[in-house]
Order: structure tokens, then C-alpha cells, then sequence
């Protein structure tokens, strides 16, 4: 009997190890300005959770080789086919990284060639000098999570906004940011080697805030300046009392003051109202919408009204133009 308590007991133990584990495949960002989190999450047993660690080192470019890259303070790292070299979170060509470049290194100093230097796994091209040298204690973490249907990552901005998305890619280090796109990515059991495929598909991207919900193609979001952009073409669905069908050509969601900003070639319709304007400030909490354009332009059988500022009932669709009202009424 005793021994069956032991075995029940470790198997209970196993679970919430398990359950610990299962909990604990997220990756987290805090913005400065107010501690709010950035948090992407990968559910599935089937999910891949997959983390580079480094280390980093910022400074300006001595030399560059084929295979090695040699700072002024005389650190050197060794690269190959697979460091990858970018510019504001995109891929930029090698041929960029001269002598003079200030570049931050996120490097794997376990991993060490022949003359013990350390492998570049990540070089960032700076546009200025870093503003503190506190910047280099920071250590560096790439985390690529990704699912697939019917399962999906999600990123959570604050207690507001929530993404989700078939592959998210978050680096945490002096710039600090979260890619949510299309794409797979899948760890190769003998030699734990990471195949990463991301894509650009229209509708594959899904933020959600209150009642409203956007679908894009890629959201990146910047956590310097607490912003996540999501390229379009922008397919836009609010539910309530009269349901809202829109499109624009970007969104931005601002996680410090938890409003959308949708941009270019604006349309929304509800009920028979359609409304054009050129851009929208959406407060989902208090639901409005603020459009600009010159003119916004909305019309219904009623008529037609225009302005260039004008407040949107996200609920019912009733407008107030609040600068340069005008409008054509259908007589009764």
C-alpha cells in the first residue's frame, strides 16, 4: 500500500511539473513608461516553443571578414550562413556592415571557434550611438513560437488588446520587440536545429479589442515606442446592436493609450450608412471613432453628410461632425 501511494504520489508530481511546463511556453516584454506587459503564448502540446540565448555587445565596427567581425574595443565573433544582420527589424544585406557602423551583437559565448571566440548569432545595425552603456548588461533572447490551425499563437498587449497569429518571433534585448505573421517553424528532434518559414498572407493576422476585431497580414510591435502597426489591406468587424464591416489600408495599436489608429482609403459600413475618410482614432472602451479627412463623407437614405472631423457611434453608427460641416438631406 505504501508503495502505491508513492507511485500515485510522483505521478501527481509529473502533472503539475507537466502543468507548470505547459504554463510557462510565453514570452514576455515590459514597457518602462508604465510596466504593462507584452505577452505571446503558445497553448498546444503540438506548439513550438523554441529560445536562443546570448549575450550582447554594442560598439563600432573595426574590421569585417568573410566569417569574422572585429569591433573597435577589440572583441572579435565569428559568423556564419545562418547570423543574421538587420536594419529595424528587417533582414539587411551584408555589404551594410562597414567599418565605422555602430552594430549591437547578440552572441553565444559557449559557442566558440577554434581561437575561443564567440559566435554572432544576431548583429543590429545602429542608426546613432547608444545612449547608455548599461545597455550592454542586458542580456539577449530570441523566442519563436508558433501553431498551427486549428490552434493559434496569441500576443497579449496590456489587459486591452490581444493578436493572434500561426508564427510569432519576440527579441528581447536593447531593442525589444514581437513579429506575429503566417508561417510554421519546427525543431529538428536529432539536432535541435530551428526551420523558420514566415509569410505575408493577407487576413492571417487577428487583433482584438472590446467588441471590434482587425485582420491583417503582419503586426510588429516596437516596444520603445509602445506601438503595433499591422499592414494591411486592413478587413475590419465589430459586433453590437447594428453590426460594423469596414477596411483600411494600416492599423496601429497603441498599448500605452489602448486606441487604434487606422489609416489610408478608410471605409465603414453599417446598417445603410457607408463613411469614407482618410483616418480614424478608435476608442473601443468608450465607443466612439474620431475620423478626419477632407471631407469624411458619410451616407445614408437619408442624405449625405460631410465634415473634416467627424465623431462615430461605434454602437449605431450615429455621426456628430465636430470642424467644417456640410450636407445634403433627402426631403421627407
Amino acid at each position: 500500500m505504501k508503495g502505491l501511494w508513492i507511485i500515485l504520489l510522483a505521478l501527481l508530481l509529473g502533472a503539475s511539473i507537466l502543468a507548470q511546463e505547459s504554463s510557462t511556453r510565453t514570452a514576455e516584454i515590459i514597457r518602462k513608461k508604465n510596466n504593462k506587459k507584452v505577452v505571446a503564448q503558445v497553448k498546444s502540446d503540438e506548439g513550438v516553443f523554441y529560445i536562443d540565448y546570448g549575450d550582447i555587445a554594442i560598439g563600432r565596427v573595426k574590421t569585417v571578414g568573410e566569417n569574422l567581425l572585429t569591433l573597435e574595443d577589440g572583441k572579435t565573433y565569428w559568423l556564419d550562413i545562418e547570423s543574421r544582420l538587420l536594419r529595424n527589424r528587417a533582414p539587411a544585406p551584408r555589404d551594410e556592415l562597414k567599418p565605422g557602423a555602430w552594430v549591437e551583437v547578440a552572441y553565444n559565448k559557449d559557442n566558440t571557434d577554434k581561437e575561443n571566440r564567440p559566435y554572432g548569432m544576431r548583429l543590429l545595425l545602429l542608426d546613432k550611438a547608444p545612449e547608455a552603456k548599461a545597455d550592454e548588461e542586458k542580456s539577449y533572447a530570441r523566442i519563436v513560437l508558433s501553431d498551427q490551425p486549428p490552434n493559434r499563437v496569441s500576443v497579449k498587449f496590456g489587459e486591452d488588446a490581444i493578436a493572434y497569429g500561426p508564427l510569432a518571433l519576440v527579441e528581447k534585448g536593447v531593442q525589444e520587440f514581437v513579429r506575429l505573421s503566417d508561417g510554421s517553424a519546427s525543431v529538428d528532434e536529432n539536432t535541435l536545429a530551428l526551420s523558420l518559414s514566415s509569410r505575408s498572407t493577407p487576413g492571417s493576422v487577428e487583433v482584438d479589442q472590446g467588441k471590434s476585431k482587425a485582420f491583417g497580414s503582419v503586426l510588429e510591435y516596437d516596444n520603445e515606442s509602445g506601438q503595433a502597426s499591422l499592414a494591411g489591406p486592413i478587413r475590419l468587424e465589430r459586433q453590437g446592436e447594428k453590426p460594423l464591416t469596414g477596411e483600411s489600408k494600416t492599423l496601429t495599436y497603441n498599448v500605452d493609450d489602448e486606441t487604434l489608429l487606422l489609416q489610408g482609403d478608410l471605409k465603414l459600413v453599417q446598417g445603410d450608412r457607408t463613411t469614407t475618410a482618410q483616418s480614424a482614432i478608435v476608442r473601443e472602451k468608450e465607443g466612439l471613432a474620431f475620423l478626419f479627412g477632407n471631407p469624411v463623407k458619410s451616407v445614408s437614405k437619408d442624405g449625405t453628410v460631410q465634415g473634416k472631423k467627424v465623431r462615430y457611434t461605434l454602437e449605431r453608427g450615429d455621426i456628430v461632425v465636430l470642424e467644417g460641416v456640410s450636407g445634403e438631406f433627402q426631403d421627407q
